[in-house]
Formats: structure tokens, C-alpha cells, sequence
């Protein structure tokens, strides 16, 4: 299958991707509930001129808690490339935060599914950190937690990010009270969600990922202009056999049919939340 390509000179993005060691140079962060192998700033340079993409977002893992020191230099090392989407604590110095905005970091996470991720109660005191920077708050939300707290992110006033398809079921999502707090979200103004690591919901083959062109499909849908498409790489999370990057972005196709639709979620959607500098 021909994987999706803008024209001469288009720009797409990876929204969403982690670099994991040297172990040596970068320790776990105590509460760390998972140990990934290495996967090196070079290794996924490599990856992104396979596929032709050419911008990128990374984003801390849990695995380094309030540690962005592998984000930032590989941060450092991508330029202008690359966005970062740091995790901090809500006394952080505020030396610290112009560093990172330096570095590239234009948003901050929220796992609330890591043992170590930063809590629910964070949120208003790090969207006040964050707003003097134009920043956004990107979360990881259950079905049951999205619906608990969609009135606090409403009310934010910056925009939010919400990963992994909002870990909503492909099969039934569409009578799931999550979906619709999800789209009253999109419709405000301020959200955006990503179509990425299918796997997080049981996913183990290509196949498998298939299932997700409904929910794909009824989300661009509502708001075209606010989703975006990322590969998770390395997949820390995946549990089969094998999976390529290539085939991700070829299934992008299957997700979203229509050309003008995918160039939105791949160029001008990531244009318009994380302003790469154009080259």
C-alpha cells in the first residue's frame, strides 16, 4: 500500500515518540513500573528518514519521572526537527522551565496510568506554570477518568492533548460516555487527540489496528482539524510479535481515506499546536 505523502516540500510529524538510554547516563526513576531496552536519538532519526517524516515530538516517559534530561538532549541533538513534551513538578524553578522551553518542550504531561505519572491534582497548579509560555497539558485518561474530569480540562484554558486514541474501545465507543465527553471537547476548541499505540487497548497485529478506522474515522469526522497521528516508537507497550513503523503509516490510509483529511492530521494539525520551525 502507498503510504500518505504530501507534496514537494510538505512536512509531516511524528506526534509522539520516546528516547530510552544509555542507562548509564540516564537513571530509572524509582517508581519506574517498566525497564525498556535502549532506543537511541540516532536509531529513531533513522526511522523518521525511512518513513520521510520530518518533524517529531518527543515525550518523557514515566520510566524518568520529573528527570528530562534524555529529552532535552535529544531534543538538542534532533534541532529544529523535533518538539519535546516534558513532565515537571508544580514547584518547579522557573529557570528550569525557560531551559526546557529553550530546548523545544511545548507541553507538559500528565500519566495518570504510570505508578510514578503526576496526579489529577496537579493540573490547575501546572497549567499556571505553563500558561506565561503558551504551553499545553497533554494527558492520558481512562474512559472512567476522561469523563470525571472533562469539566476541569474545559475550563483550563489552554489547549490539551489527549493521547492514545483516549483509550476508548474501537468496538463499543460509540456507546461509551467517554467518546461523547471527548467530542464535547474537540467541539470547545482547545483539545486535540492522537491516533496512535492502538496496542494500548489489546491490539497485537496489524490487523488488529484495523479495528480502529471507525473510531478514526468518527473522530475526524467531528473535528479533522484537531487530531493528530503518531507512531509511539519504540512501542514500549506492544506485546506482539513484531511491528514496523511503515506499516503505521500506511494504516493511516485505511484510518482517514481522504488525502486533504490526512494532510491536516499529519502537517497542519502538528503545525498548528507544536509551530515547527519551517526550513
Amino acid at each position: 500500500m502507498k503510504r500518505p505523502t504530501g507534496p514537494e516540500g510538505s512536512a509531516p510529524c511524528d506526534c509522539h515518540a520516546h528516547i530510552f538510554g544509555p542507562a548509564s547516563r540516564y537513571p530509572l526513576d524509582a517508581g519506574a513500573d517498566y525497564r525498556p531496552a535502549e532506543a537511541s536519538v540516532d536509531d529513531y532519526r533513522s526511522m523518521l528518514d525511512r518513513l520521510g517524516l520530518a518533524h517529531c515530538v518527543l515525550v518523557q516517559p514515566s520510566i524518568y519521572g520529573t528527570d528530562n534530561r534524555c529529552l532535552i538532549d535529544a531534543l538538542r541533538t534532533l534541532g529544529d526537527r523535533a518538539r519535546g513534551v516534558a513532565v515537571i513538578a508544580p514547584d518547579i524553578a522557573e529557570q528550569e522551565l525557560l531551559e526546557l522551553h529553550m530546548a523545544g518542550v511545548r507541553g507538559i504531561r500528565l500519566n495518570t496510568a504510570a505508578n510514578n505519572g503526576t496526579d489529577l491534582d496537579a493540573l490547575e497548579p501546572l497549567t499556571e506554570r505553563i500558561r506565561p509560555l503558551g504551553w499545553h497539558i497533554q494527558v492520558l485518561l481512562t474512559d472512567d477518568t476522561l469523563v470525571q474530569s472533562s469539566r476541569r480540562l474545559e475550563r483550563l484554558g489552554c489547549d490539551v492533548v489527549v493521547d492514545h486514541f483516549a483509550l476508548l474501545d474501537p468496538r463499543s465507543f460509540q456507546a461509551s460516555t467517554g467518546f461523547r465527553k471527548l467530542l464535547d471537547l474537540l467541539s470547545g476548541g482547545h483539545a486535540w487527540v492522537k491516533l496512535s499505540a492502538p496496542y494500548l487497548q489489546g491490539a497485537t497485529t496489524i490487523g488488529d489496528f484495523r479495528a480502529f478506522s471507525g473510531l478514526a474515522q468518527a473522530l475526524s469526522s467531528a473535528r479533522p482539524d484537531r487530531l493528530l497521528w503518531a507512531t509511539d516508537w519504540p512501542h514500549p507497550a506492544f506485546r506482539g510479535e513484531h511491528l514496523d513503523d511503515r506499516e503505521l503509516l500506511d494504516l493511516l490510509v485505511e484510518w482517514i481515506p481522504d488525502p486533504s483529511t490526512r494532510r491536516l492530521i499529519l502537517e497542519d494539525n502538528p503545525q498548528a499546536l507544536y509551530k515547527f520551525i519551517q526550513t
